[in-house]
């Protein structure tokens, strides 16, 4: 897998297919999709963002996890289905 930029991508498509791109992509061919997305650069590995899910137990007995990025609270039972935080993106290291 590697990570490109959205609004890079979006702008790649404008250039190389104009009519299309504005007739919302009813004529395109998946290998020119495939050839546009291929073109477009990878972003640098120093973005991505590394955390943890963080136990939290509460006054109230409520037990939950905290995205140690962004704070963030997860269910419980959701904390260990997901690699990454919903909220800011963060890898969450075990």
């Amino acid at each position: 897998m590697r990570k490109i930029d959205a609004d890079t991508l979006k702008i790649a498509f404008k250039v190389d297919h104009p009519k299309e791109f504005e007739d919302n992509f009813k004529s395109w061919d998946l290998i020119d999709i495939r050839k546009i997305i291929d073109n477009v650069p990878t972003i640098e590995d120093d973005s991505v963002i590394h955390g943890k899910w963080e136990y939290e137990h509460d006054c109230y007995g409520r037990d939950y996890f905290i995205c140690s990025c962004c704070k963030t609270e997860k269910n419980i039972k959701d904390h260990r289905q997901t690699k990454y935080c919903p909220d800011c993106g963060a890898i969450m290291d075990r």
